[in-house]
């Protein structure tokens, strides 16, 4: 009885319950934080501490038979809340992780983020990209010619598409040289 009024006591409270699980899958990172608020309030549609490396088979951005090199564990990590992809080591990585809100297609959306000085190693031009989608559906990128000075960038647009809470959100980091790109934040916000 008492393991029951804790299970109990804990989904009221809202506290997270980890078991000795080691499903990777979407629905593994849903937890009962994710699921809390209004379905169309605004808020963060993803959290700097939830990200992994994409399976092969969830990498929309793969490119078969691509020369570039990909990136491990080492090369992203939480920075002010949000992710830093560092591609000292590697050219390309796919991250990913659930959408924690509920989304229609015409919710507000906003990208904040940076990128450091982008160079390549030999100083050839080149073209570095990040882009973010959720579900198959590319919602947001930018391209950027190598070399090129630090920029930041905060862009608002209407989400293109109408998801579920737990539907894949996909961030893409492309590049050629060690360079630094951050997404600060990705966010539906409050509709006018």
């Amino acid at each position: 009885m008492r393991w029951g009024a804790s299970l109990i006591l804990i989904w009221a409270l809202g506290c997270e319950v980890h078991g000795s699980s080691t499903d990777d899958s979407i629905d593994a990172h849903l937890t009962t934080d994710t699921l809390r608020g209004d379905a169309h309030s605004a808020g963060p549609l993803v959290d700097g501490t939830s990200w992994r490396i994409a399976q092969a088979d969830e990498d929309l951005f793969a490119e078969p038979g691509s020369q570039f090199a990909p990136c491990d564990e080492d090369s992203y990590r939480e920075e002010y809340g949000g992710v830093e992809v560092s591609t000292g080591r590697c050219d390309h990585v796919s991250l990913i992780q659930p959408l924690r809100l509920a989304l229609r297609s015409g919710d507000p959306l906003r990208v904040v983020g940076w990128h450091s000085n982008l160079f390549s190693p030999e100083l050839m031009p080149a073209t570095g990209r990040i882009a973010l989608a959720i579900g198959p559906q590319l919602v947001w990128e930018s391209s950027v010619h190598i070399p090129a000075d630090a920029a930041t960038w905060d862009a608002r647009f209407e989400s293109p598409v109408t998801a579920p809470i737990g539907t894949p959100v996909s961030l893409h980091v492309r590049n050629h040289g060690a360079n630094t790109w951050n997404i600060l934040s990705f966010e539906r916000e409050e509709s006018p």
